[in-house]
């Protein structure tokens, strides 16, 4: 029950349970209510989650991908892979699986989808403009 007043008290109750449900209500329900509660907000949490986790895997490899091969509309291959049922159902399957074996370690990886989502492959990295304005270091520059 401690766990589950955790959970609820962000107020995402709302989002996971379709109620609104604040931690005085909580203490008023059985005990079998609050495990109904707890598994229905832990099994949408998971599914977030885990479609979460899908959706960056298939960013990342279709940038990977993209690098490779030469893709005519990265963005629109993306999209579709996105909204391809099959797909979003068998990749689920194993991120959910690494949601429940996985716990801390799959933020960790979600984070670094996260990282390699956004960056620029390919591309070298912008020199930094390190030359210096004055005159003398004009001079210096020079020599």
């Amino acid at each position: 029950m401690n766990l589950f007043l955790i959970l609820v008290s962000p107020g995402t109750a709302k989002e996971f349970l379709g109620i609104e449900i604040n931690l005085g209500d909580i203490k008023e329900l059985s005990d079998k209510d609050v495990k109904k509660c707890y598994t229905r907000y832990q099994t949408l949490l998971e599914k977030k989650v885990t479609s979460g986790l899908v959706e960056s895997a298939i960013s990342v490899t279709s940038k990977s991908v993209s690098t490779f091969v030469s893709i005519e509309d990265t963005e629109k291959w993306t999209s579709d892979l996105k909204n391809d049922q099959l797909v979003l159902s068998e990749l689920s399957n194993p991120a959910g699986l690494l949601v429940l074996k996985g716990g801390r370690f799959v933020a960790l990886a979600s984070a670094l989808f996260h990282v390699v989502r956004h960056v620029k492959i390919g591309e070298p990295p912008s020199p930094q403009s390190n030359a210096p304005t004055s005159e003398k270091g004009k001079l210096l520059k020079r020599i």
